[in-house]
């Protein structure tokens, strides 16, 4: 008695009927759209200073679907809109952990540099400990070789003149090459 399993029409061992041997099993992928809670998570991404494109890819996007879907219509303003306002409510509330800490709600004591950092941020001129950038008001002056020469002129007097000759004096060695050859005691 053959078996069953082999003979059945949905065996993986059957050959595939003849119209259907053209045709690749794959299956077909879904249709994602981007409706408001993947662009408000996308939003989200980004306002934690990922990009774009990593932000999609996270998500299970295509970039170049997010990209083509955010050019067109007003999306793109949208988007950048929406952006701002997710990137304003991280920094409102890092800012409202930061003054948490300085406070010391909900800590055993209270860090003063996070009050140090925030008054650093407000008005870093008088309060950061970073090297701040002078601005130079005027444009300094370009030295030329005569400038120079004149300043050190001035200031270590001037250089002596030294002339070197280029002859040289050739003296012609001793024919007598016993003499050369000989040690002194």
């Amino acid at each position: 008695m053959p078996n069953s399993k082999t003979n059945s029409p949905n065996s993986p061992t059957q050959p595939p009927e003849a119209g259907n041997a053209s045709k690749p099993l794959t299956r077909a992928r879904p249709h994602r759209t981007f409706d408001a809670t993947a662009i408000s998570a996308i939003c989200r991404l980004c306002a934690k200073s990922l990009n774009e494109r990593e932000a999609a890819l996270l998500l299970g996007y295509s970039p170049r679907a997010w990209y083509s879907f955010k050019a067109r219509g007003k999306n793109s303003e949208k988007f950048e809109e929406l952006l701002t306002e997710f990137r304003a409510d991280r920094i409102d509330s890092l800012i409202a952990k930061i003054e948490a800490s300085a406070d010391g709600e909900g800590m055993k004591q209270r860090d003063w540099r996070a009050a140090a950092f925030l008054l650093s941020v407000a008005d870093a001129k008088r309060f950061s400990t970073s090297a701040v950038a002078v601005e130079v008001k005027m444009p300094l002056p370009m030295l030329t070789d005569a400038r120079m020469k004149q300043i050190t002129d001035k200031l270590f007097g001037p250089k002596p003149v030294v002339e070197i000759s280029a002859s040289v004096e050739v003296k012609a060695l001793p024919e007598n090459s016993e003499s050369a050859n000989e040690t002194k005691p």
